[in-house]
């Protein structure tokens, strides 16, 4: 487990068994050319994970007719055991003193509920099945609305998770040795919490016209070594991009060196204005490039579309109404390239899963279907077709 990064896991409801998945034939296409500002320089070298000035998701073509089906099976043996992951809590639009205020019952005992209802998870086995964890002094264990998840550092095992706010929550893992009278607890023990900054147009106050919605986050180390943070806006609806921003991370204190802030911008890789541009990222860093894996998804239930609850994510109406693309877009070569396309979930978690040599050869899916509840899944970056959900 300590090998892998996860982005938010988030589940809404009990895991169904099945997803439509669907793969492109895109040729890959260009971005614009690479600005000039790209990269820090230091000692000499050249940090070529900088996003500075940087377009993400650029320059890839958008075919929505290329459908491919995708494989279901009860359990999955490439599901990386012990992989960490978040839940998403749902009573998320208003404080619980607006909803009683608001006389909203319903609402009011949603919130309520989640008050009790885990944070942050370990997959356990092959099936998807994911075990809570509720002990700990982590401020991560009754947070609001966390959407990501990231391994800091597989010797400490230190992580941290992300609020749509931007608030972090800095947590360390630790397993109590079974003994002759008790079984091993896991606990999430507090480190830190911080606050990641936003554009100053947009708001970290919840229930504010322009709250900020943070729904993909990275920790990575750069080509030099440096622990780094990057985070962006979901985007959708009203625009078509969002921003990026990037900079050194401090998990002691759970926040960023503000006065090294890269700003970027991610482009909408579909160029559908009503899909949110990204809601979950991995970095992967090698030695002359740097790749940047993504989601981008469609939620219809905004737009008119009704889920069929009598059926599952490979329904008619469902597929109609989720739908996700998992792209790459790698620097400095500045070219996106759409991996696969689904259509059913809405992909909002991904981990890499590396070889030996620490090369990403597969990805791990994590769907959030609100009332269809949540998949988990693993594609092989090189050959999609071959992806399966539980």
């Amino acid at each position: 487990k300590k090998r892998f990064i996860g982005a938010g896991f988030s589940q809404s409801r009990t895991p169904r068994s099945s997803a439509q998945l669907t793969e492109s034939g895109y040729r890959r296409i260009p971005a614009a050319p690479r600005p000039a500002t790209m990269g820090n320089t230091c000692c000499g070298m050249r940090e070529m994970t900088s996003t500075k000035n940087v377009t993400l998701g650029g320059g890839a073509l958008w075919n929505q007719d290329v459908v491919i089906p995708f494989g279901i099976k009860e359990s999955i043996k490439e599901i990386p055991i012990g992989t960490v992951c978040c839940f998403d809590n749902k009573s998320k639009k208003k404080t619980l003193i607006k909803q009683m205020a608001s006389a909203d019952i319903g609402y009011t005992a949603s919130k309520m509920a989640d008050d009790f209802m885990p944070r942050i998870g370990v997959v356990m086995d092959s099936n998807g099945y994911v075990s809570p964890i509720h002990l700990g002094s982590s401020s991560a264990l009754h947070a609001h609305d966390l959407e990501c998840i990231s391994l800091i550092s597989k010797e400490e095992n230190t992580y941290v998770a992300t609020s749509s706010l931007g608030v972090t929550h800095v947590f360390q893992l630790n397993y109590s040795t079974a003994g002759c009278f008790n079984y091993g607890i896991l606990t999430a023990d507090h480190i830190s919490q911080g606050q990641l900054p936003v554009p100053p147009e947009e708001s970290t106050v919840l229930g504010s016209l322009n709250q900020c919605n943070i729904e993909a986050t990275a920790v990575f180390k750069d080509s030099l070594g440096v622990t780094r943070m990057f985070w962006c806006g979901r985007g959708g609806l009203r625009t078509g991009r969002s921003w990026t921003m990037q900079a050194p991370f401090m998990p002691v204190t759970g926040r960023v060196e503000e006065t090294m802030i890269d700003h970027g911008y991610f482009a909408n890789v579909t160029s559908q204005p009503k899909w949110r541009v990204c809601t979950a990222i991995v970095i992967e860093v090698e030695a002359h490039q740097t790749h940047f894996y993504f989601a981008s998804v469609y939620d219809g239930t905004k737009d008119g579309y009704e889920l069929d609850l009598t059926g599952d994510q490979q329904s008619i109406h469902n597929k109609r109404a989720f739908k996700s693309v998992i792209a790459k877009t790698s620097y400095p070569l500045g070219i996106t390239s759409i991996l696969a396309t689904l259509h059913g979930v809405k992909i909002e978690a991904l981990m890499k899963v590396e070889n030996a040599m620490g090369k990403v050869t597969h990805l791990v899916l994590g769907s959030d279907d609100e009332d269809l509840g949540s998949l988990l899944g693993v594609m092989d970056v090189h050959k999609p077709m071959n992806t399966t959900f539980v």
